[in-house]
C-alpha cells in the first residue's frame, strides 16, 4: 500500500503530463500537472477525448499515426506534435504512448506520458526564421548585383528599382536615399509599396535636429526600433514623425572616399519592427552598393567629360594650326565653324559681325546640321539693329560671354528672333580686335535646354581668343611676326604641354609649359637643364615611332602627328598624342615646336568599345551560324518526318510499319536534338525572356503526365503523381518552360530505370508572403543513379555521367544544362541527390506568385478540347496552287498532301522567288505557298514584288519554313503574307490553311 501511495504521488508530482484513455481515446485519469501545462482543471479532462487539444493542422497526422497499430506492438514511437491551451497558446508536446492489452491482446486503453517541449521548439523555429531571413537577404544581393544596375547610366533608375526591391524583402513601406549637404539632407527618392509611388524633394534641417545629424556625420548607424524612446530620434517625434506615422527606423550613413554622401532610410508606419542583426548588416551591404553605384557614376561621368573635353581641346588645337598658317581668315571660317560644331554636338554655329556705323550686326558665316534651315539668306540676319538685343549686346560689349535658355527671357524681338530659328538654348562669345568689339561667335542648341559648364566656355574661351588673334593678325601684324604668334597662342592657350625643342639628337627643350609636370610627374626644370630628356621616358616598345618620325621630319620638313606611350614617375603608363611641326630657317630645321596631349582615357575608351564590338560581333556570328544550320539541317528533316507521315497511313506490313516508325522517331528525336542545341544557344545568348502568366498548376502537371505516360507504360514503370494539399492552385510562370523542366527531367528518369517506379512530387515548402509561396518540384526514380565523381559536372552542357551512359542511352547532355539555365532565370537551381544502383531525386524550389481564387477570365486556359474537323467540301473547282520552294523533297511533300486535299488542283512549281514572281505574273494562282529561305530571290523579297502587282494584292499568300527564329511568324505577316505554317508539313494544318484562306 505504501508503495501505491509513493507511486501515486510521483505521478501527480512529475513535471510530465501522465494521463491514461480508454481504447476509444477518452481520458480516465490524468495527473496535476497537466493543469499547469494545459490550463484546463482535471474535471474539465473526464470524458473528454484527446483530439480535442491536438491543434487543428495537426489531427490528422495524429490519427494517422496512432490508428490501427499491429498486434505485436505494444507502445509507439515518439510523436512530437501541438495542442492549445485554455489561453488558445499552441503547447508543442513529445508523447510516449504504451498500449494496454487484456490477455486475448485486444485493446483496453493507452498510458501516456508527454513532455512540454514548447521553449526548444521555438528556439527551433527562431533559427529557422533567421536562416529564411538570411537567405533573402542573400539571394536579394545576388540579385541586384546580377542586374548589373552599376553600368546603368541612369543613377535615378538604379536607384528607384533597387528602393523598390528593399520594400519588399526587409518587409517594411517607406524606403528612401536623402542627399547629405552640411546644413540639411533632402530627399532622393522614397518609395512607397502601399501606393506603389515614389515621392522626393523633402528637407530636414541640420539646425532643428542637431543630435541626429550629429550622429550621421560621425558614422553611426541608426537602429531604432521605437523611434519614441530613441534618443537619437527623439527629436523628429514632434513634427516628422506624427506626419508620416513613423514607428521604427534604421538609417545608415553611406560614406564616399571617406566623405558623407547620402543617408539609405528604412522605415515602418504600420509596426513597431525589431530590427536584428541581420536587418543591420543587410541595410550595411546596401549602403556600401549605393556607394560603388554612386562611385561607378561619378566615374562613368568624369570618363564622358574627359573624353568630350579631349575631343574639344583636339579641335581647338586643329583650329589654332589652321589659324596660324591662314593669311586670310575669310577662307578658313566656315572649316572653323563645322570643326568646333561637330566637337561641341551643338545644331547651329554662327559668325556675326558688328557695324559700328549702321549700328547693326551681319550674320557673316554658318555652319548648321543637315536637318535644319540654314539662316545664312535671311534676310532679317544681314542687318539685325542693336536696338533689338540692347540688353545681351551689353553683355558682349564688356568682353564677357553670356548662355540662356530662350524660354526664360523677356519678352523682346530678340526673342522672336531666336524662337523663330528654333532654338532653345544659346552661348555667345564676343570677338574684339584691338580692345575693339568685332562680333560674337555663337552657338544654337535648337533639341535641349543645354546648360554650359565652365570647363567648356573656357576652351571656346580661348578660341574666340585666337580667333581674335587671328583676325587682328590678318589686319595688323607683317608676315615676319607669324611665327612668333604661332608659338605664343600655342603656349598660351592649349590647355597641353606646349614645348620648343632644339633639332639634336635628344631634342632638348627650350621651353615648356607647367603641363609637362602633370603628363610626366618631373619637374619642369630638369628638362630645360637637360638634365633629363624627354625622348627618355618613351615606352621602350614605341621607341621606333620617334626614331621614325625624326626621319620623315627630316626629309620631308612637313608637321607631323604621333601617338606613343611614355613612362610615368610612378611607373605607370601615358598614352600621348603630339602634334608638332618644324621650324626652318635657310631650309634647314632650326626648331621643333609642338604640343603633347595626354589621351589615355581615350584610348582605354576605345579600347574597351573595340572588345565590346568584337564580343558583340562574335556572338551575332554565332547566332546566325545556329540559325542557318538548323534551317539546313531541319530542311532534309523535314521531308522525312512529311513523307514517313504519309507513308504511316498507307497499307504497310507489319514489319514495313514498325520500320516507319522507327525511321520518323529517330527524325522526330534528331528534330528534339537540334531544338536543344538552339534553346541552349538563346540562353546562352541571353536572348531567351520568359512569358509569365497565371495558370492552373495541377492542370498544367496533369498535361505533363499525360505526356510521359506512353514512355512509362512502355517499360511497365509505374508513374507516381503526388501533389500536396497545401499546394495553391494557380501559379504565375511560364509555362512553356516550366513544361520543358518538368518533361526533360521525367523523360531522364524514363531513360534511365528499367523497372521500378517514377515519381512526380509537388509541396510547399513555406510562406514567402501573401501571394508567393516556395513551391519544391521533385522527380524522383529507383534507376541506376549517378556515381558522386559526375554528380557536380553532371548539369555541364554536352555532359552526361560518363561514356559508357552516353554509348547505352544516347542523348545531348544539353537537356538537364538547358533545364538548370531556364531555372536560373526563375531565380532557382537543380539540385540531386543519387546513388548509385538506388535510384536518383532531382528537385527545385522556386518562389512563384500564387493563388487560391478562382478568376476565370484572368486564367490561361490550358485544357485541350478536341473538336471535330469538318470535312470541306470544295465542290469540283479547279484552283490553281502556286508552290514556290527551292527543295525537291519538300516540294513533292507540298504537293502530295494538296493533290489529298484538293484533287482538282491544279498545281505550279517555281524554284526560287524571281521565277516564283514571273509565274505569279502569267498564272495569277488563286493561292501561293512560300518558302522563305531561297536563292536568287528569298520569300520575303518575293512577296514584296507579288503585292505590287494588281492581281497579287488580295492573293493569299501563305508562308512554309523550316526556320525556328523568334518573331519569324511576324514578320513573315510584316512583310504582306497571309498566314504561316513551320516544317515538317503537317496535313491538318495545311488543310485548315487552304480551307481559310482559299475561298477568301
Amino acid at each position: 500500500m505504501n508503495i501505491q501511495t509513493q507511486f501515486e504521488n510521483l505521478i501527480e508530482n512529475a513535471n510530465d503530463v501522465i494521463f491514461e484513455l480508454d481504447k476509444y481515446g477518452k481520458y480516465t485519469f490524468i495527473n496535476k500537472h497537466s493543469e499547469v501545462v494545459t490550463g484546463y482543471k482535471l474535471e474539465e479532462f473526464k470524458g473528454n477525448h484527446f483530439l480535442n487539444l491536438v491543434r487543428a493542422d495537426y489531427k490528422r497526422k495524429v490519427v494517422e499515426f496512432y490508428k490501427n497499430p499491429a498486434d505485436t506492438i505494444n507502445e509507439y514511437h515518439t510523436l512530437i506534435f501541438p495542442i492549445v491551451n485554455k489561453n488558445g497558446k499552441s503547447i508543442w508536446l513529445s508523447q510516449n504512448v504504451t498500449i494496454k492489452r487484456n490477455s486475448l491482446q485486444k485493446i483496453l486503453g493507452f498510458t501516456v506520458i508527454a513532455r512540454d517541449i514548447t521553449l526548444i521548439k521555438e528556439l527551433e523555429l527562431k533559427r529557422l526564421r533567421k536562416q529564411k531571413k538570411i537567405k533573402t537577404y542573400n539571394d536579394t544581393l545576388k540579385e541586384i548585383t546580377l542586374k548589373d544596375s552599376l553600368k546603368s547610366n541612369d543613377f535615378n533608375t538604379f536607384l528607384d528599382g533597387l528602393l523598390k526591391i528593399l520594400s519588399k524583402k526587409i518587409d517594411v513601406n517607406r524606403v528612401g536615399y536623402w542627399n547629405y549637404n552640411i546644413e540639411n539632407i533632402e530627399c532622393k527618392s522614397l518609395y512607397n509599396p502601399n501606393l506603389d509611388a515614389y515621392e522626393s524633394g523633402a528637407k530636414l534641417l541640420k539646425k532643428d535636429f542637431p543630435i541626429y545629424f550629429n550622429a550621421i556625420e560621425n558614422e553611426v548607424q541608426i537602429v531604432a526600433s521605437n523611434v519614441l524612446k530613441s534618443d537619437i530620434t527623439n527629436e523628429f517625434s514632434l513634427d516628422y514623425f506624427p506626419e508620416n506615422k513613423i514607428k521604427s527606423l534604421l538609417d545608415t550613413p553611406i560614406y564616399l572616399n571617406g566623405k558623407l554622401t547620402g543617408i539609405l532610410c528604412i522605415e515602418t508606419t504600420t509596426k513597431i519592427k525589431q530590427w536584428d542583426n541581420e536587418d543591420i548588416n543587410f541595410a550595411r551591404s546596401i549602403a556600401d552598393y549605393i556607394a560603388v553605384a554612386i562611385e561607378t557614376k561619378n566615374r562613368i561621368d568624369t570618363e564622358k567629360k574627359l573624353a568630350y573635353k579631349s575631343d574639344l581641346l583636339t579641335a581647338t588645337t586643329k583650329i589654332t594650326n589652321l589659324l596660324l598658317k591662314a593669311k586670310n581668315i575669310d577662307s578658313i571660317c566656315n572649316e572653323i565653324l563645322s570643326i568646333i560644331g561637330i566637337a561641341t554636338n551643338v545644331d547651329r554655329v554662327h559668325f556675326f559681325v558688328s557695324n559700328e556705323e549702321t549700328q547693326t550686326v551681319k550674320l557673316t558665316y554658318e555652319w548648321v546640321l543637315d536637318s535644319l534651315t540654314s539662316q545664312i539668306q535671311n534676310k532679317d540676319l544681314l542687318n539685325f539693329p542693336n536696338e533689338n538685343f540692347k540688353e545681351l549686346l551689353s553683355i558682349l560689349n564688356e568682353n564677357k560671354e553670356y548662355s540662356f535658355i530662350v524660354d526664360q527671357l523677356d519678352e523682346s524681338i530678340a526673342k522672336k528672333s531666336l524662337q523663330d530659328r528654333k532654338i532653345i538654348s544659346l552661348l555667345r562669345l564676343p570677338i574684339f580686335v584691338k580692345n575693339n568689339f568685332y562680333g560674337f561667335i555663337g552657338f544654337d542648341d535648337c533639341k535641349n535646354e543645354r546648360i554650359w559648364t565652365d570647363d567648356e566656355i573656357n576652351i571656346l574661351r580661348t578660341l574666340a581668343n585666337n580667333l581674335s588673334a587671328a583676325i587682328e593678325r590678318n589686319i595688323n601684324e607683317s608676315i615676319l611676326l607669324e611665327s612668333e604668334e604661332r608659338f605664343k597662342l600655342l603656349a598660351n592657350n592649349i590647355p597641353g604641354t606646349v614645348h620648343l625643342s632644339n633639332y639634336d639628337k635628344k631634342w632638348s627643350k627650350n621651353y615648356l609649359n607647367d603641363e609637362i609636370e602633370k603628363l610626366t610627374g618631373y619637374d619642369k626644370k630638369l628638362f630645360l637643364e637637360n638634365k633629363l630628356y624627354y625622348v627618355d621616358l618613351v615606352h621602350p616598345d614605341d621607341k621606333h615611332i620617334i626614331e621614325e618620325s625624326e626621319k620623315i621630319v627630316n626629309v620631308q620638313k612637313q608637321k607631323f602627328h604621333l601617338i606613343y606611350r611614355i613612362i610615368h614617375k610612378k611607373g605607370y603608363e601615358v598614352w600621348v598624342e603630339e602634334f608638332g611641326e618644324p621650324i626652318i630657317k635657310n631650309n634647314q630645321i632650326d626648331y621643333v615646336v609642338g604640343i603633347f596631349i595626354d589621351i589615355t582615357k581615350r584610348v582605354e575608351a576605345e579600347n574597351a568599345i573595340k572588345a565590346k564590338n568584337y564580343a558583340e560581333a562574335a556572338n551575332k556570328a554565332k547566332s546566325e551560324f545556329l540559325a542557318n544550320m538548323s534551317h539546313e539541317i531541319r530542311t532534309p528533316l523535314n521531308g522525312i518526318i512529311g513523307f514517313t507521315d504519309l507513308l504511316k497511313n498507307t497499307k504497310l506490313e507489319f514489319i514495313q510499319k514498325n520500320y516507319m516508325n522507327t525511321i520518323n522517331e529517330s527524325a522526330h528525336s534528331l528534330m528534339g536534338i537540334i531544338n536543344d542545341i538552339l534553346d541552349f544557344s538563346k540562353i546562352e545568348s541571353g536572348k531567351l525572356e520568359l512569358d509569365i502568366r497565371k495558370y492552373d498548376l495541377k492542370k498544367l502537371v496533369n498535361q505533363v503526365i499525360e505526356l510521359i505516360k506512353y514512355e512509362t507504360n512502355n517499360k511497365n514503370l509505374e508513374l507516381i503523381l503526388d501533389i500536396q494539399p497545401n499546394v495553391p492552385k494557380y501559379v504565375w510562370t511560364d509555362i512553356v518552360r516550366l513544361k520543358q523542366i518538368l518533361i526533360n527531367l521525367l523523360g531522364n528518369a524514363v531513360k534511365f530505370t528499367e523497372n521500378g517506379f517514377v515519381k512526380l512530387s509537388i509541396s510547399t515548402l513555406n510562406s514567402v508572403s501573401e501571394n508567393e509561396n516556395e513551391i519544391c518540384f521533385s522527380v524522383k526514380d529507383n534507376g541506376i543513379g549517378i556515381k558522386k565523381d559526375f554528380q557536380e559536372k553532371i548539369f555541364d552542357a554536352f555532359s552526361q555521367g560518363d561514356n559508357s551512359t552516353t554509348r547505352r542511352f544516347g542523348g545531348t547532355g544539353l537537356g538537364l544544362s538547358i533545364s538548370n539555365q531556364l531555372l536560373f532565370l526563375m531565380n532557382s537551381k537543380l539540385n540531386l541527390e543519387s546513388e548509385p544502383g538506388k535510384g536518383s531525386n532531382f528537385y527545385f524550389n522556386i518562389i512563384l506568385k500564387t493563388s487560391d481564387e478562382n478568376e476565370y477570365d484572368d486564367t490561361e486556359k490550358i485544357d485541350i478540347i478536341v473538336k471535330k474537323r469538318e470535312s470541306i467540301d470544295y465542290g469540283q473547282e479547279n484552283f490553281k496552287i502556286l508552290i514556290i520552294e527551292d527543295n525537291k523533297i519538300n516540294m513533292l511533300l507540298a504537293k502530295t498532301l494538296i493533290k489529298q486535299i484538293l484533287p482538282n488542283v491544279t498545281i505550279f512549281e517555281a524554284i526560287n522567288g524571281k521565277e516564283g514572281v514571273e509565274k505569279f505574273k502569267v498564272l495569277f494562282p488563286d493561292l501561293v505557298l512560300m518558302d522563305i529561305k531561297m536563292p536568287i530571290m528569298n520569300g520575303y523579297e518575293a512577296t514584296h514584288e507579288i503585292r505590287k502587282i494588281k492581281k497579287g494584292i488580295h492573293t493569299p499568300i501563305i508562308a512554309l519554313t523550316a526556320g525556328t527564329v523568334v518573331g519569324e511568324k511576324e514578320k513573315c505577316i510584316e512583310v504582306g503574307m497571309n498566314d504561316y505554317a513551320s516544317k515538317p508539313i503537317v496535313k491538318e494544318i495545311l488543310e485548315e490553311l487552304i480551307s481559310k484562306w482559299i475561298k477568301n
